[in-house]
């Protein structure tokens, strides 16, 4: 790809393909989650920034895993360069009632973060 916006372009057009193909055929999702936990990398009170999150799997992985062991005050941070594949998570959010603070940003260029994104435990 020569440039974000085309790479923008490439997974708008593809969100629910990506969806489909990596979390159900791939299995990532169950991969990740299985990772998380296997070694304890989540605690209470942590920050955690999921940096070019396409539709959430670490950060749904983060929730239900905080979730299923009483975590509390974890704050999950993440941004995508595609409105598309962040609108997925902000659905799934919505939907899991787990708060997840979204930005649309480009991982080449950290200064577009919100000025208030620092100091995570784990990206």
């Amino acid at each position: 790809m020569r440039s974000a916006a085309d790479a923008q372009l490439l997974y708008s057009n593809r969100a629910g393909l990506y969806q489909f193909v990596i979390l159900g055929l791939f299995r990532y999702a169950a991969g990740v989650r299985r990772h998380l936990e296997r070694y304890g990398l989540l605690t209470s009170g942590q920050r955690i920034l999921d940096a070019g999150c396409g539709t959430g799997t670490v950060t749904r992985a983060c929730a239900e895993i905080a979730r299923g062991r009483g975590l509390t005050e974890l704050r999950l941070c993440a941004f995508d360069l595609t409105p598309e594949m962040l609108a997925k998570l902000r659905r799934w959010s919505d939907k899991a009632a787990f708060r997840v603070e979204l930005a649309e940003a480009n991982v080449l260029e950290p200064d577009s973060l919100p000025a208030s994104w620092t100091g995570f435990e784990l990206v």
